[in-house]
C-alpha cells in the first residue's frame, strides 16, 4: 500500500479550509415516506396487540425513560414493513458507501410526558467483532401536533432536528451522536432499527 505523506505546510492549509462551524453532517432523509395510514396502523397494533415495556436508564453515560416493544419477525405487519423499507436500507448504504448485511427487528418506541433519551451513539460490535452496527433508522409515527418538544436531535459537530411530519424516515451512521429531548405533553411514537455489516476495514 502506498502512503501519501503531506508536509506541514500542506497539512496546515488543509486544516484551515475546514472549520467545524460550517461542517454539516451527511444525512439520508425521506420526508413522509411511510404512508400515514400505515403509521397509524403500526401504532394501533403496538398499543393493542403488543406489550409495551417501560425502560428507565440512569447510568453515567446514558439517561432516559421511554416505552418500547418489538414487532414480531413472523408477523404479517413485519413483512409489510420490511418490504416498504428494504429499498431504503440499500439506498442509504449506497449513500454512505457502507457495506451492510442485515437489520435488527423493528422496535416501536413510545415517549410520554417527561420521557426522553440523553445523547448517545448506537454503534457497538457483534460477537467476535466480525460485524458491527453501521446505520441507524428512525421513522416518525406521530404527527407534529400530537406532542410538545420530544424532538429527535442529531449532534455531531452540527445540530439537526428531525422533520416531525408523520412517515418521515431518517437513516444516519450509528456513530453520530443523537438524543430525544424531553416530551412536555402528548405522546411521541417512532420506529427504530439498526443495520449491521462487516467490521470496518
Amino acid at each position: 500500500m502506498n502512503c501519501l505523506v503531506l508536509d506541514d505546510i500542506t497539512m496546515r492549509q488543509d486544516i484551515k479550509s475546514v472549520t467545524w462551524s460550517n461542517f454539516q453532517a451527511k444525512l439520508f432523509v425521506k420526508k413522509q415516506f411511510v404512508p400515514k395510514d400505515f403509521c397509524v396502523e403500526i401504532r394501533d397494533y403496538s398499543d393493542n396487540v403488543l406489550n409495551f415495556k417501560k425502560t428507565h436508564i440512569n447510568s453515567p453515560i446514558l439517561k432516559g425513560s421511554y416505552f418500547t416493544t418489538v414487532i414480531p419477525l413472523e408477523s404479517e405487519l413485519n413483512s409489510r414493513l420490511q418490504n416498504t423499507l428494504s429499498s431504503l436500507w440499500d439506498e442509504a448504504a449506497d449513500f454512505y458507501n457502507f457495506d451492510i448485511d442485515f437489520n435488527e427487528p423493528y422496535e416501536v418506541k413510545k415517549y410520554q410526558t417527561n420521557d426522553y433519551l440523553s445523547d448517545h451513539e448506537d454503534q457497538f460490535y457483534g460477537h467476535g467483532k466480525t460485524v458491527e452496527r453501521k446505520l441507524s433508522m428512525i421513522i416518525q409515527l406521530s404527527d407534529k401536533d400530537e406532542y410538545e418538544q420530544g424532538n429527535f436531535r442529531l449532534l455531531r459537530r452540527s445540530e439537526y432536528y428531525m422533520d416531525r411530519n408523520i412517515g418521515t424516515v431518517v437513516i444516519f451512521p450509528s456513530f453520530y451522536l443523537h438524543e430525544v429531548t424531553k416530551v412536555m405533553s402528548g405522546t411521541r411514537y417512532s420506529i427504530n432499527s439498526w443495520a449491521w455489516g462487516p467490521f470496518w476495514k
